[in-house]
Formats: structure tokens, C-alpha cells, sequence
């Protein structure tokens, strides 16, 4: 008798933080950062994801003189195989 058995890789919403990087232009300031996400999905095995509750996404803010969007990656903690979505734009907002 062959059994196949499909199994499906397990899940769970995490919040999305930003982690600065760099420093601004000199003369300005950093009002806010906005993620378009602000959760994932990721995947991995239960037992992995079990202690996982945020993630980071990177942002760099070296030689940003004016308001702009980055598209930037989230770092995925170790075990993790994949996250949806993968990378989220960043509104940085300088005065």
C-alpha cells in the first residue's frame, strides 16, 4: 500500500518593524517612517515560528535630503523558508 500525504507548510501574521539605518542629509530630520505592511505572512515549520512575533524591514537613510518611498526587504529571522510579501515600500518622511 503507498500513502502520499501532502503537507503544507505552516504560517502565521507577524508585525513588521522598521530598523534606521544611516543618517539623513545633514540639514534635516526624519519625521516618520510608514510601511505600507504592517504585518507578513511567513512559513516555516510550527515549531520555528512559534517564538516569532515581528520581523524587521531595513531602511536606509543615507544621503536622503527630501520625503521619498524605498522599496525595502524584511529580514527573515533563521528557519523561516518564506514571507508574503517579501519586501514593502517605506514612506519616509523628512522636514
Amino acid at each position: 500500500m503507498n500513502l502520499q500525504v501532502k503537507v503544507e507548510p505552516f504560517s502565521k501574521k507577524v508585525k513588521v518593524n522598521v530598523k534606521q539605518k544611516g543618517s539623513l542629509a545633514d540639514d534635516k530630520e526624519l519625521s516618520s517612517i510608514d510601511l505600507e505592511d504592517k504585518e507578513i505572512e511567513i512559513f516555516g515549520s510550527r515549531d520555528d515560528l512559534q517564538n516569532i512575533s515581528e520581523v524587521d524591514a531595513e531602511v536606509d537613510l543615507d544621503g536622503i535630503s527630501e520625503s521619498t518611498e524605498k522599496t525595502v526587504k524584511i529580514n527573515l529571522p533563521e528557519h523561516v523558508s518564506k514571507a508574503e510579501p517579501s519586501e514593502t515600500k517605506a514612506y519616509i518622511n523628512v522636514k
